[in-house]
């Protein structure tokens, strides 16, 4: 294995390790904020506030895991074009003749 493919294959690691545990901070955090909010009961007018810094901070933890996810399929696509396999390999030439094409070979 050269050096190029173990970068790689680290880099892929790294962030797949990032994305693990970035969803596992997300999910600690969201059982604590369940836990205050059933200590808290219902809603009271003064808690809309908090709903919306509650989804303007979701929506800026989604970006983040799916710059995250975008980064690590670019990684693997990198990966992936390391290895040649059948389907990167050129399709033989096409030797059968029929209709027109085998009209002009026999003239």
């Amino acid at each position: 294995m050269n050096g190029e493919m173990i970068a790689i294959i680290g880099a892929a690691v790294a962030l797949g390790v990032g994305m693990f545990g970035s969803t596992r901070w997300i999910h600690k955090d969201l059982v604590k904020l369940r836990t205050e909010m059933s200590k808290l009961g219902r809603p009271r007018e003064g808690d809309a506030q908090i709903k919306d810094e509650m989804k303007a901070g979701f929506a800026v933890i989604a970006d983040r895991l799916t710059n995250v996810g975008d980064r690590l399929s670019k990684v693997e696509g990198v990966i992936e074009g390391m290895f040649w396999s059948a389907r990167n390999l050129p399709l033989p030439p096409d030797t059968t003749r029929e209709g027109a094409a085998r009209g002009s070979a026999a003239s």
